[in-house]
C-alpha cells in the first residue's frame, strides 16, 4: 500500500517553492563563500522590502544593503558566525534601493552538507519600520503626557498658594499648550497610522523571536568600546538611567505584592518605557522585544495582584536592569555589554509564563 505520507522529492522541491514564494516573510540564500556569500535567491517579499527585483539581486553581495548607518559591529559578528558556519541573529540598518534606510532583524541559518560543512545559509529578515515608529510616538507622546502632568501640578499648587495672577496666567497658558500639543499629536497619529495594529505587530516580532542564544554567542564588547563604536542619543541615555533608577526605588520601597492597581500600572509604563529606550540602541535590541512582550502580557492581567512569585521575579528583573544599566550606561565600567543579557531576557521570559499561569488559575 503506497505510503500517503511520505513526499518525493519533486513534491517536497514544489511545497518549499510555494512556501518561500508565498511567505509573509523577507528571504534570501546566498551561497557560503568565506568572501562574497553571493545571493542566490531572494523571495518576492525580499524584493518588495529592498526596492530590488531578483534580477538586480542575484549574484550580488548582500553588502549592498548596507550603508553609513550600518552597525560595523554587528556586522563583525555577523562574518564570525558566518565564517564558523553557526546560526546568528542581529539588527541593524539596512538600506533600500532608492537610498533610504530601514531597521532590519536578521535571522540566519547555515545549510549543511552531510560532513556538516556550510553549503548555503538561509536568511529570513524583518523590517522593523513600523515597530520603530510606533515606538517612536509612544516615547514623543508619554514625554508630552510627563508635561502636561507637571504643569498640571504646578496649576494645583498655584491655586493653593497667594502667587500672583500673572504667574497663575503663565501656568494655565503653558497647561493650555500642552494639551492642544498632545490633542494635536495624537490626532495626526491616529490620521497616519494604525496604532493598534503597530502595537500587536511588536508582540507578535517579541514572541517569534529566537532568543535561546542571545548574549551567549554575542562578542566581547567593553562599554567604553559601545560608546566609542555607537552613537547614543543623551536623551535616550537619561532615560535609560532615570528609569532604572525610578524602578529600583520602586521594588525597593513597597512590597510588590500589596500594589493598588493604579501602582501596578505605573510600573508596567515604566517597563515600558524602559523597553523603548533601549529598543534605539541596536546592540540591545533583543532585551527591549523580551521586555515588550513581557509587557503585554502584564497588561492583559493588570487588575490581579501580583502574587508571590511574580512579586520576587520582577525585583530579581529590576536588580539586573538596574545593575547593567548603571554598568554599561552610566558608570560606563563594564567590560562585557552582554555579560546580563541571558540573565534579563530569561527572566522576562519567566515572570512572563507565571503571569499566564496566574490567568489561568
Amino acid at each position: 500500500m503506497k505510503n500517503i505520507n511520505k513526499l518525493d522529492s519533486l513534491q517536497l522541491q514544489g511545497l518549499l517553492e510555494i512556501l518561500l514564494e508565498k511567505s509573509f516573510e523577507a528571504v534570501i540564500i546566498t551561497d557560503a563563500s568565506v568572501d562574497d556569500h553571493r545571493i542566490l535567491y531572494a523571495n518576492p517579499r525580499f524584493c518588495k522590502m529592498t526596492g530590488y527585483s531578483k534580477e538586480e539581486l542575484y549574484g550580488q553581495s548582500p553588502r549592498i544593503l548596507g550603508g553609513e548607518k550600518t552597525n560595523p559591529e554587528v556586522i563583525k559578528r555577523l562574518k564570525a558566525s558566518l565564517v564558523s558556519g553557526e546560526h546568528f541573529i542581529g539588527a541593524t540598518t539596512n538600506y533600500r534601493k532608492d537610498g533610504t534606510s530601514y531597521p532590519v532583524q536578521w535571522n540566519i541559518y547555515p545549510v549543511n552538507d552531510n560532513e556538516g560543512q556550510a553549503q548555503f545559509f538561509v536568511s529570513i529578515q524583518k523590517d522593523l519600520s513600523d515597530l520603530r515608529r510606533s515606538l517612536t510616538r509612544l516615547k514623543s507622546s508619554s514625554g508630552y503626557f510627563r508635561q502636561f502632568l507637571m504643569e498640571l501640578e504646578q496649576k494645583r499648587l498655584l491655586d493653593k498658594s497667594e502667587g500672583s495672577t500673572a504667574a497663575q496666567d503663565k501656568v494655565e497658558s503653558e497647561l493650555k499648550s500642552n494639551v492642544q500639543m498632545l490633542s494635536d499629536y495624537v490626532n495626526t497619529s491616529d490620521a497616519t497610522s494604525n496604532d493598534e495594529e503597530d502595537f500587536f505587530d511588536f508582540d507578535d516580532f517579541a514572541i517569534d523571536s529566537d532568543i535561546d542564544s542571545v548574549g551567549a554567542d554575542m562578542e566581547k564588547l567593553s562599554a567604553v568600546e559601545l560608546f566609542t563604536s555607537t552613537s547614543i542619543d543623551e536623551s535616550v541615555l537619561r532615560d535609560l538611567i532615570s528609569i532604572a533608577a525610578s524602578l529600583k526605588k520602586y521594588a525597593e520601597e513597597y512590597d510588590l505584592q500589596d500594589l493598588f492597581e493604579s501602582d501596578r500600572k505605573e510600573l508596567i509604563e515604566e517597563l515600558q518605557e524602559l523597553a523603548n529606550a533601549i529598543f534605539f540602541i541596536e546592540e540591545f535590541m533583543d532585551i527591549s522585544v523580551s521586555l515588550s512582550e513581557l509587557v503585554v502580557g502584564m497588561y492583559h492581567r493588570v487588575e490581579e495582584p501580583f502574587d508571590v512569585i511574580i512579586a520576587e521575579s520582577l525585583k530579581g528583573l529590576i536588580n539586573d536592569l538596574y545593575i547593567w544599566i548603571q554598568e554599561v550606561f552610566e558608570t560606563r565600567t563594564s567590560s562585557n555589554i552582554h555579560w546580563l543579557d541571558n540573565s534579563i531576557i530569561g527572566s522576562c521570559k519567566q515572570v512572563l509564563v507565571f503571569v499566564r499561569l496566574q490567568e489561568i488559575e
